[in-house]
């Protein structure tokens, strides 16, 4: 019995671990609109736990300063106490709007909020243009 028991919590151990070192989705930004040879153009960049990847561009991993600061970030945003966005979306006129969508918030479009103090967008923002492009 005792031996079951050691090995029962040593699968569940194992199982543990493993769930607990999957990387978990921290934000995600879209871009859409504007005109492309082939369309409207799209555009996408995830940054994980553990990794900062965007189209075109390198992937790169995702430091231990870097996810505590957005995730702090993330935590302080407060969608509902945003100012709305003001002025002429640039999906209007051949731009793109941006979303950002945040972990357990609502999504951020650019045409919706004014986010140009907003810490995690900030933070979001300069991680996707440190990685290298292709």
């Amino acid at each position: 019995m005792i031996l079951f028991v050691a090995l029962a919590v040593a699968a569940w151990s194992a199982g543990a671990t493993g769930a607990a070192s999957k990387p978990q989705l921290l934000v995600s930004v879209g871009a859409r609109g504007g005109l492309c040879p082939t369309g409207i153009c799209r555009w996408g960049a995830r940054i994980t736990t553990t990794t900062i990847s965007a189209e075109g561009h390198r992937s790169r991993r995702l430091t231990l300063s870097e996810r505590r600061a957005l995730t702090r970030a993330i935590t302080q945003l407060e969608p509902a106490s945003l100012p709305p966005f003001a002025g002429t979306c640039p999906i209007a006129y051949d731009g793109q709007e941006l979303t950002y969508r945040f972990r357990g918030k609502r999504a951020l479009r650019s045409c919706t909020y004014d986010r140009r103090k907003v810490r995690a967008v900030q933070l979001v923002d300069r991680l996707l243009t440190s990685l290298p492009v292709r």
